[in-house]
């Protein structure tokens, strides 16, 4: 039985992802890859569903299911002789997915789109599956750089917003002297009803 917390993530992986694993492969088609992935910061620090959670949304498995469709995609487009066959792209989706529950669907994406633009290791001839758990490692490596600036970017902005809301609430220096020049102002008039005072009792 799955606790309330789940329950809840699982709606929200379904507003993004779609209710069905077809609405899911539809809406991360290896065709949208660039467009899932243009937004670096919204990639790492979005709400996408990690590999593990798309499991536990869609059931066993459907991760690698997807990845199957990605990595055909990938073969393609590698233009090599030599094919995944069904057996070893099948095996690698399934070790991709164990090895990688932690990253969400849209760094998967990602990954795919920087293979493809040669940021990582390359195919001679044959689609090579380690190439690809290789490349994955250094993907992971940048994943880290990447997150970390992200973070340090954000805090930046977070103290200069809190910065901006102190100076707005503080006082300059001139406008102390005109607070205090009114409030010696002040109790000068305030005073002057006293000193009325006094000076009539003394006539008297």
């Amino acid at each position: 039985m799955l606790s309330p917390d789940s329950e809840a993530r699982i709606k929200e992986i379904q507003t993004i992802c779609g209710d069905s694993f077809s609405d899911l492969l539809v809406r991360f088609a290896p065709d949208r890859q660039m467009q899932v992935c243009k937004d670096l910061e919204s990639v790492y620090a979005g709400s996408y569903p990690s590999l593990s959670e798309i499991n536990m949304t869609y059931g066993d498995n459907s991760a690698a299911e997807w990845l199957i469709y990605q990595l055909t995609f990938l073969g393609l487009y590698a233009g090599v002789k030599e094919k995944f066959t069904e057996d070893n792209i099948l095996q690698l989706a399934l070790v991709i997915q164990h090895e990688y529950y932690y990253l969400n669907i849209a760094e998967m994406m990602l990954f795919f789109v920087r293979f493809m633009a040669g940021n990582y290791e390359a195919f001679y001839g044959v689609v090579d599956p380690l190439k690809i758990t290789v490349s994955l490692k250094a993907f992971c490596q940048d994943r880290m750089s990447e997150l970390a600036r992200i973070e340090s970017e954000q805090e930046k902005k977070r103290r200069d917003e809190e910065r901006l809301k102190r100076s707005k609430e503080c006082v300059t220096y001139e406008e102390y002297l005109a607070l205090k020049a009114n409030q010696k102002e002040t109790a000068k008039q305030k005073a002057k009803p006293s000193e009325q005072t006094n000076q009539e009792s003394t006539t008297i």
